[in-house]
């Protein structure tokens, strides 16, 4: 039988936590699985709720972030010898239907398994206009960078095989949602989706995005990162072809005006600004090609360090 670990990141969660947990232990009953709370430094009683639930409580002193609250959960999974980790939030939005359905394809797969609340359009309509366009922004920009198809980057509910665990690194403490996926597209993780189901609560504000705006900027910036590390000539060979492009078209504006008047005057901001384009344009194909030996380099030697 499998062994699995039931990770809750948790700030300030304590009117909810307690329902989560019983939830998760009813509907892992009859599997060996332990819930784990990971008390990103609440000023509540979270910690408190969580251990007369029965779980295993890690404390941060102070608040880290989602993201630091993941790597926590995932390092006592990989200390612990867990077969698969379950993350899940501890707000109360995932019905106890859609953490089984999680669970249940992703053990039966053996597959990493993230839910997705985009694959069918009743589950698209309960998600708020705002929050189903940014979802919208973000998908498509982790799966231009991935190759891969992603229809929801930002669910929490996803179910991670011991060997998705071990990541080469993820940059950022404010969430890990998006860069994970690209870790584990880097590492080419088999994958799938899964519909599920959200219930969002009135006039009630998430303690891990917030305002939305400043949800997505703090998460760009970390996609943008791991894009870095990852897909360094999915980022930067684009620019360079678009800088190298511009430079080339105004280079040859200063070229025509100079054969037909036989004068440097006239166009001399477009042989300047041309010039500087190409040469930008060529120094970013240098990075990128410098970036993507790194790259290379980084994963020859996560994999020999992982089979040790």
């Amino acid at each position: 039988m499998a062994k699995i670990l039931v990770a809750i990141p948790a700030f300030n969660e304590s009117p909810t936590l307690r329902g989560v947990i019983d939830q998760v232990k009813t509907l892992c009953l009859l599997r060996e699985a332990d819930v784990l709370v990971v008390d990103d430094g609440s000023m509540d009683e979270t910690a408190q709720v969580a251990i007369r639930a029965g779980a295993v409580v890690v404390s941060h002193q102070t608040n880290l972030g989602v993201g630091a609250a993941f790597s926590t959960a995932t390092s006592y999974a990989m200390n612990n010898a867990y077969d698969f980790m379950l993350t899940v939030d501890a707000d109360g939005q995932f019905p106890i239907e859609s953490i089984s359905s999680v669970l249940d394809h992703g053990l039966a797969t053996g597959r990493f398994t993230s839910g997705s609340r985009f694959l069918t359009k009743a589950s698209r309509r309960s998600v708020p206009l705002v929050r189903r366009l940014g979802n919208m922004g973000l998908a498509w920009l982790v799966s231009y960078l991935a190759k891969q198809k992603f229809t929801d980057v930002s669910c929490g509910l996803r179910l991670y095989p011991r060997d998705s665990l071990n990541f080469v690194a993820l940059p950022g403490g404010f969430t890990y949602t998006q860069s994970s996926l690209l870790d584990m597209a880097f590492r080419k993780i088999e994958r799938q989706e899964v519909a599920i189901e959200v219930q969002y609560f009135r006039d009630r504000q998430s303690t891990v995005s917030g305002n939305l705006l400043s949800y997505a900027t703090r998460a760009g910036m970390i996609l943008w990162s791991a894009a870095k590390i990852y897909f360094p000539n999915r980022v930067f060979l684009p620019i360079s072809l678009v800088s190298s492009g511009i430079g080339a078209a105004l280079s040859l504006m200063f070229l025509m005006n100079f054969l037909v008047t036989s004068k440097f005057s006239g166009f001399l901001f477009a042989g300047f600004l041309g010039g500087f384009m190409i040469t930008l344009g060529l120094l970013l194909l240098g990075v990128s090609l410098i970036l993507t030996s790194l790259t290379e380099i980084r994963l020859d030697l996560h994999i020999k360090v992982s089979r040790k």
